[in-house]
């Protein structure tokens, strides 16, 4: 059975295997060299499998001008065999490395095996991975995308989509915020404001392109949000912060942030479904959200019950973010029932984040974090939702150019080496897919205040968002760069954690899938009639 097996296999890489028998490095275009040291690899370990001797055994000695490989070969996410090779071409790289892998593997693993290569020479120094008879360029574990493709948005968006819907709890129908694609383990508790951050890019995806999938789950993510309300007592309104499926627990924590976020999906709900049930919902996260603004303007954080005395407890800290969620979830109460309570709260708010931004030059720092472009996006966002058009008020432009300066301030730190394919289009700041996707969402929103505005200045926002997007399409999880993953299905659509942890943040799905949403609509409005 075994020889059969490697007979078959060999047929199967017998045309290849006699195309480049003979295939001289010297007939190989440039950019298909690494595809060439790929199928010559294949070839060397089918012929070493099948007990073939290569009739071009290699005898050239090695020169300080050599070709050095290293090669990996994967299995179901783990490393079944390795090899190295020295040759003065790839050739002869391709055949000490066949034979190497074969006396380490059967022919069923190597069946559905992947073939990771680096290869080092004078003037080269490159990675790949073997895909649908292809070598594709790596940088770190992820395969190079060195341009941004219309089909390549659309996949994307899919992708992100059956994520979501991949990873609901369809028990609570509520998400949790960490999935380990390297362990392929999901946290365990559900907390509300991912379950109403997803909630919110399902509800975009539905819109852009209508999916009875997504209609079916609609109402009873709903349904979780709504029961994690508080309904009576001192924190009435507020959302609990998370739940224990296993306890049935939730957990008595109240934080600005998970309220503000919640009533941003629920005025959406409102939006597209009109049930005034979703706008009395955010009234009364709205109200709690009042109790903690201060005269100042600062926001109290959040409010928990400690364990050990089982007494309620204001957290004071300064928070930039959660200063920032809190005005525009009041900001968008405003705008949806034009009650001037929503906006006094809301103006004293902005004032002091405004003062702030000013002494810290737009790049501001908190209690919790040193000075971070993040934060000045999320100031950029509160201050759309505080100056919406829907509004109708006579608009402060000084507080609108404040939106423009911090974008800017997003924009420059932006990273614009094309050749560097590893960075180029995230923020130099941070290497989580989280905080490039939500700058990138944001971008998307500056950009369409900025056409509105007839400004000339708006091409610089939607460069920069179609260079941060290439970036994060490239840190999504596809079928091409999942090879090392023990369930790689289960990983597809998720934005890659960073370039180091190998996990997925739902929100980091949710802001990476608003923003590509976001650009397809930008690129629809302005396709021809």
């Amino acid at each position: 059975r075994r020889v059969a097996m490697k007979i078959g296999f060999l047929r199967c890489m017998g045309l290849v295997g006699a195309l480049l028998c003979g295939f001289a490095w010297a007939e190989a275009p440039p950019e298909d060299w690494r595809t060439a040291l790929m199928l010559k690899t294949r070839a060397a370990v089918s012929q070493a499998e099948a007990g073939l001797t290569p009739t071009n055994t290699p005898t050239t000695p090695v020169s300080d001008g050599s070709w050095q490989l290293y090669a990996k070969v994967y299995v179901d996410g783990k490393v079944i065999a390795v090899a190295s090779a020295l040759g003065a071409s790839i050739d002869e790289l391709a055949q000490h490395a066949g034979v190497q892998i074969a006396q380490q593997c059967s022919a069923e693993q190597l069946a559905k095996a992947r073939l990771w290569l680096h290869v080092s020479a004078p003037r080269v120094n490159a990675t790949m991975i073997e895909f649908q008879n292809r070598a594709l360029p790596l940088v770190g574990d992820v395969t190079v995308v060195p341009e941004l493709k219309p089909e390549q948005l659309q996949t994307t968006i899919a992708a992100q989509k059956d994520y979501l819907l991949r990873h609901l709890d369809r028990q609570h129908f509520g998400f949790y915020k960490v999935y380990s694609a390297r362990l392929d383990r999901p946290q365990v508790k559900l907390r509300t404001t991912y379950t109403a951050s997803a909630l919110w890019t399902l509800l975009q995806l539905n819109q852009l392109n209508p999916d009875p999938e997504i209609e079916k789950v609609i109402q009873p993510i709903t349904n979780f949000l709504l029961s994690m309300q508080v309904r009576s007592g001192p924190n009435k309104g507020a959302f609990h912060y998370s739940f224990d499926p296993i306890t049935n627990e939730k957990r008595q924590r109240f934080v600005v942030g998970t309220v503000s976020k919640t009533i941003f999906t629920l005025l959406e709900l409102y939006r597209l479904e009109k049930n005034p049930r979703h706008l009395a919902a955010a009234k009364a996260a709205g109200k709690w959200l009042l109790a903690h603004v201060k005269d100042d303007g600062s926001v109290t954080s959040e409010v928990l019950k400690r364990g050990s005395t089982q007494k309620w407890e204001s957290v004071p800290k300064h928070s930039v973010l959660y200063s920032s969620e809190t005005l525009s979830a009041l900001s968008r109460l405003y705008t949806y029932t034009k009650q001037p309570r929503w906006r006094k709260a809301a103006t004293r708010i902005a004032s002091r984040l405004i003062t702030q931004a000013k002494q810290q030059g737009m790049v501001l720092s908190d209690d919790y974090r040193p000075p971070n472009t993040i934060s000045t996006s999320w100031l950029a966002m509160a201050l759309l939702d505080y100056t919406a058009p829907e509004n109708k008020l006579a608009i402060d432009s000084k507080t609108e150019e404040v939106v423009f300066a911090a974008a800017q301030q997003v924009r420059y730190r932006q990273i614009d080496f094309p050749k560097n394919h590893l960075d180029y289009g995230r923020y130099f700041d941070t290497w989580a897919t989280s905080g490039n996707g939500w700058m990138n969402e944001v971008l998307i929103e500056v950009y369409r205040r900025c056409q509105l505005r007839a400004r000339s200045d708006c091409g610089q926002y939607l460069s920069a968002i179609e260079h941060s997007t290439r970036w994060l399409i490239q840190n999504t999880y596809s079928e091409a760069n999942s090879y090392h993953l023990p369930n790689p299905k289960r990983a597809l659509g998720g934005s890659i954690r960073n370039s180091k942890v190998e996990a997925v943040r739902t929100d980091a799905v949710c802001h990476a899938a608003n923003s590509l949403i976001g650009l397809a609509q930008i690129q629809r409005a302005s396709a021809p009639k």
